[in-house]
């Protein structure tokens, strides 16, 4: 592992000579080592290999893991949208592009149980799923006043 750090950092400016006495132009180097025996042995063989480094503490911190957010799913959103749909027809293609979903074919199972809980909540509203038949056909939910 000391090698390979060694050879990226030496891929830098630090290796160009850029005067009669061999002096490279300074370099700075930010690395993340593990704070454990194998992180103190791959520092020492960069002292080691390169005589005159200037080792200084880097305040620098991991970013702490980022929480998942909850995905509010197309079901909930499809309800609320719903509910502001004042009574009469909205085709299926029509709530694909409000709610930005990318394929309607699990929505389409969902709305045909009607035993599934977000088909439930929307006959609760008076939403009824419509089913197109045929080819060319457009399915849609109706809403009742």
């Amino acid at each position: 592992m000391s090698v390979s750090v060694i050879q990226a950092i030496n891929r830098i400016c630090c290796r160009h000579v850029i005067d009669a006495e061999g002096n490279c132009p300074p370099a700075d180097i930010f690395i993340v080592l593990p704070q454990d025996a194998m992180g103190e042995a791959v520092l020492d063989a960069i002292k080691a290999d390169m005589p005159g480094i200037a080792v200084r503490q880097w305040d620098f911190e991991l970013d702490a893991p980022k929480g998942k957010r909850p995905r509010e799913s197309s079901h909930t959103r499809l309800i609320a949208y719903m509910e502001e749909q004042p009574a009469g027809t909205v085709s299926l293609t029509e709530i694909q592009h409000s709610l930005k979903l990318t394929s309607l074919k699990k929505l389409r199972e969902t709305l045909n149980a009607a035993d599934h809980p977000t088909t439930r909540v929307l006959a609760d509203m008076g939403v009824k799923y419509v089913a197109g038949v045929g080819r060319g056909s457009k399915s849609f939910l109706m809403k009742v006043a």
